[in-house]
């Protein structure tokens, strides 16, 4: 700080003069002392500065001694800066309030260890102490008590503009920091979705995973009219229930976009679906869509498992009278049969016929059917869910083989999967009638 070699101030005053002689008589008491070429009073008073910031280095490494590695080299600097701004202004000229490189780097240190900004201002009022004590002392040896309170200024000043102007650094890099966090997570989850290596060690602290362990996929979206201004923490709250109801020993969360929530409960043995149907009811309350994929392994596995998660969320919406809850291993078959929904609805129009047509009686005739087939084509064993007779069941199918043009034991397993696609999908894959 070239303004303290030779230092004239611009003020006059008693008081003046005894802060110059203050500033003037410091010396270090140490083993540093001013460069053997330049004995002049600036460099004495920067050799005391460097002295006074090496014991504050020390105090702060044991006040700090629960943070390993600190940085004690940029302690000392920074506190050497604020120092030497502090015997700038007691010598009457004027000081930067902007934070030296020094010190913008231990705000941004701070940040990044995600050290509580709390502490290091408490650490900064501490040197404040110190330093006000030092002063003090040798206003003291002085004589000169009258300058007391502008020595007590000037630091208390200094001290608050680094502060200040520290917080501004600190919340800076925070952000900075998160913003690089949430995105290389992101591109961790695109990664990992997209079947690309990604290193396992990296998955463990950016997203908290362990790839080798079990994964259930889930997506949690809200599928109501109106969307409230709660949604994104409804959404969240129904994450962390769903993760605790399969009994996740961890859980990864990622939000596409504001309505949806994908999330992955993992653990090291295999998790279960069935555990979620007690979510039913809340989550049809809350209006909301749960799709969950099924338990597989690894980092192909979590992949897997959420492509299953997405498959079973394409299922109708509960208001289209789908289930709040989807598992993928009840509609497997369904969602394979229907990812297409309009070649979908081309198949079960040509497997169908006029009995695609959304119709009531048509409705009746498809109903009939589905169960011959699941009661393995017996007749009485039809009858029973339909609450009718034999012979009525006998009847609707005549009506059923005028309508496909050929008996139902004929193509039955291209009928049944355009008749399970219309029971997954409805009006999506039906003919409108006349």
């Amino acid at each position: 700080m070239s303004g303290l070699k030779g230092k004239q101030s611009s003020r006059s005053g008693p008081a003046t003069a005894a802060l110059t002689s203050l500033v003037g008589g410091l010396r270090p008491t140490g083993d540093i002392s001013a460069p053997p070429d330049e004995e002049t009073e600036g460099s004495a008073v920067r050799a005391w500065a460097a002295e006074v910031a090496e014991a504050t280095a020390a105090m702060t490494a044991d006040a700090d001694a629960d943070l390993p590695d600190l940085p004690l080299a940029q302690i000392r600097r920074a506190a050497e800066d604020m120092l030497l701004r502090i015997m700038e202004e007691l010598s009457g000229g004027a000081t930067d309030i902007r934070l030296s490189v020094a010190q913008d780097e231990m705000a941004r240190y701070s940040a990044a260890r995600d050290i509580p900004f709390e502490r290091m201002v408490a650490g900064l009022r501490l040197a404040q102490s110190y330093w006000a004590d030092l002063l003090l002392a040798e206003v003291g040896r002085t004589g000169h008590w009258e300058i007391a309170p502008a020595v007590v200024k000037a630091v208390t000043r200094q001290v608050d503009a680094v502060v200040n102007a520290s917080v501004r650094a600190y919340l800076s890099e925070r952000e900075r920091l998160l913003t690089s966090a949430a995105a290389r997570r992101g591109d961790l989850v695109d990664a990992l979705l997209a079947g690309h290596p990604v290193d396992s060690a990296e998955c463990r602290i950016h997203l908290g995973v362990e790839l080798e362990h079990q994964h259930l996929a889930m997506i949690i979206r809200d599928v109501s009219a109106v969307h409230s201004t709660a949604m994104g923490t409804e959404l969240l709250r129904t994450a962390d229930r769903a993760a605790r109801a399969v009994g996740a020993a961890t859980s990864l969360l990622h939000q596409p976009s504001p309505d949806t929530v994908w999330l992955w409960a993992s653990h090291p043995r295999v998790l279960s679906a069935d555990e979620l149907t007690g979510q039913e009811a809340a989550v049809r309350r809350l209006g909301q869509r749960l799709a969950a994929g099924s338990p597989r392994a690894g980092a192909a596995g979590l992949r897997h498992s959420h492509r299953d998660a997405l498959a079973a969320d394409r299922m109708p919406l509960p208001h289209d009278g789908g289930s709040a809850v989807v598992r993928y291993r009840d509609v497997d078959l369904s969602a394979l049969l229907g990812a297409d929904l309009e070649r979908a609805r081309w198949f079960v129009r040509d497997h169908l016929g006029g009995l695609a047509d959304a119709v009531a009686d048509m409705e009746e005739l498809r109903k009939t059917l589905t169960h011959y087939y699941r009661a393995n084509m017996s007749l009485v064993a039809a009858a029973a869910p339909l609450h009718v007779h034999r012979n009525t069941v006998v009847y609707r199918l005549r009506r059923v083989e005028q309508i496909l043009g050929h008996p139902v034991t004929e193509r039955s397993l291209e009928v049944r999967c355009a008749l399970l696609l219309v029971e997954r999908f409805g009006a999506g894959v039906l003919t409108e009638g006349d």
